[in-house]
């Protein structure tokens, strides 16, 4: 979602000056080889014809969501509280089974400090927190407003544990849940608000339509059947299932 989020500002807001992005190292692949990798995607390729030179728009922020302050430089911290305006934060760990320090730490702490970190912006006219419809998943009926998270974030303990779960499936919701009354917690401070889509699929129309770029949920069931490796699969027909396009 992060990448078309970013193809659909640049194509669609020529009046944008740059925009930084949050890059780790990963694979033996330093941040700028990342955003040389990032920047080749198809998805960008109706951009690239109408503006060649986008590269030069964007600029990378070596950083890492799962260390304390985002891991960001003391340098890079003073460019981003003088220059940026707008804060979008769309990362997230995805992962239904990953290990609850790790989850909370991205999914929670980073948020945390990420607000921390814009409020020291002289410039801030809008931050904008993707969470997601399954943060609040135990109820039948989900209203457009922030519920009572499974424990207060601000006692959160960090060697958690299994049981804390409770009710909530996985650790994704539940971390995601903790990180909307983060937001609460700030919204009197800051222009903040939250997005909250279903289960993200491919492209609908816009820039190309089916790009994913990903094989997470109904996109890996899908390939796996036209492919003819998967030939069937155990579902519940009366379960509705709230798919959103990315565009």
């Amino acid at each position: 979602m992060g990448k078309l989020l970013i193809e659909k500002l640049l194509r669609g807001c020529p009046g944008i000056r740059c925009i930084y992005i949050l890059i780790r190292s990963k694979k033996g692949k330093n941040v700028l080889e990342r955003l040389d990798e990032f920047m080749e995607d198809s998805l960008f390729s109706k951009l690239r014809k109408v503006e060649p030179n986008f590269r030069k728009r964007i600029v990378a922020i070596k950083g890492d969501y799962s260390l304390p302050n985002l891991g960001i430089s003391k340098i890079d911290r003073a460019t981003l509280i003088r220059e940026v305006s707008i804060v979008f934060n769309v990362a997230a760990t995805v992962r239904f089974d990953e290990a609850m320090k790790a989850a909370v730490a991205i999914n929670v702490r980073s948020l945390r400090d990420l607000i921390n970190l814009s409020k020291e912006m002289p410039n801030l006219k809008s931050f904008v927190h993707v969470s997601t419809a399954y943060a609040n998943c135990l109820y039948n009926q989900i209203e457009e407003k922030i519920y009572d998270p499974p424990i207060d974030v601000d006692k959160l303990l960090n060697d958690i544990t299994p049981h804390l779960l409770g009710r909530w499936p996985n650790c994704y919701v539940y971390t995601k849940s903790l990180a909307e009354n983060v937001v609460k917690k700030h919204a009197d401070s800051i222009p903040i608000g939250i997005f909250c889509p279903g289960i993200v699929i491919s492209t609908y129309r816009e820039p190309i339509q089916g790009w994913v770029d990903n094989m997470y949920g109904p996109i890996g069931i899908t390939a796996n059947v036209l492919m003819g490796i998967m030939r069937i699969h155990h579902c519940d027909v009366s379960m509705k299932v709230n798919l959103f396009p990315e565009i």
